[in-house]
């Protein structure tokens, strides 16, 4: 084996073992920045449970059925980004409102 190949074989393995060390620590540390992003954005958002309890009372407080819908419509909003309301009449649904689009 001439020297240049023991060296470039040489170099080769080190560099290996130096970036998988490395990359094993990379993904460590990619999932315990991710999993704070994650946790303070749940708890910045509150608890979700309550704000759904608060959507159901809105909609129970509502009367009539476009009154409902509406409200039904508007509280979607505070869960997702788009949201739409079908009116299904015997075999055919059809779209009443939609917000976000």
């Amino acid at each position: 084996m001439t020297d240049r190949a023991w060296i470039h074989e040489v170099v080769g393995r080190v560099a290996s073992e130096v970036l998988d060390r490395h990359v094993a620590e990379l993904q460590d540390e990619l999932v315990r920045r991710a999993m704070e992003e994650v946790q303070s954005s749940l708890s910045a958002r509150g608890n979700g449970s309550e704000k759904l309890l608060a959507a159901v009372a809105q909609v129970q407080a509502s009367t009539g059925q476009r009154d409902i819908l509406n409200t039904l419509l508007d509280e979607t909003a505070g869960f997702c980004a788009r949201s739409v309301l079908f009116v299904v009449k015997q075999d055919a649904a059809t779209v009443w409102q939609a917000i976000g689009f």
